[in-house]
């Protein structure tokens, strides 16, 4: 599954942290790997029909080395709930031990 996080403009001298969460409803422990997907390539395509957002985006240099991902790969426990299930009210057996959302870090640090 391919997935944009946009983190919007940055200032040279700051950085930037979304965080995302994964969750694993299946009866398995699932493994994931994240990495950084290159930026689609359009100097295939014809000038006239790029638009003005077009041709900014191909201008674009990526550097995948603005990203850090806290963890870029790892297993996602089964049966992970979310942070705040809801409805809050539900009960847990209190020897079993809850499995919450493995949580990622991405700081991105503009160059």
């Amino acid at each position: 599954m391919n997935t944009v996080i946009d983190f919007g403009k940055v200032h040279l001298q700051n950085k930037k942290i979304h965080k995302i969460y994964l969750l694993n409803d299946t009866l398995l422990d699932a493994e994931f790997k994240i990495k950084n997907q290159p930026f689609p390539d359009t100097k295939y395509t014809k000038a006239s029909l790029m638009t003005k957002e077009d041709k900014e985006d191909d201008s674009k240099i990526d550097d995948s080395s603005v990203f850090i991902f806290e963890n870029s790969k790892g297993i996602v426990s089964s049966g992970s709930i979310a942070l705040n299930p809801i409805p809050t009210t539900v009960h847990f057996n209190n020897n079993e031990k809850i499995k919450y959302a493995k949580e990622i870090k991405i700081l991105f640090q503009p160059k």
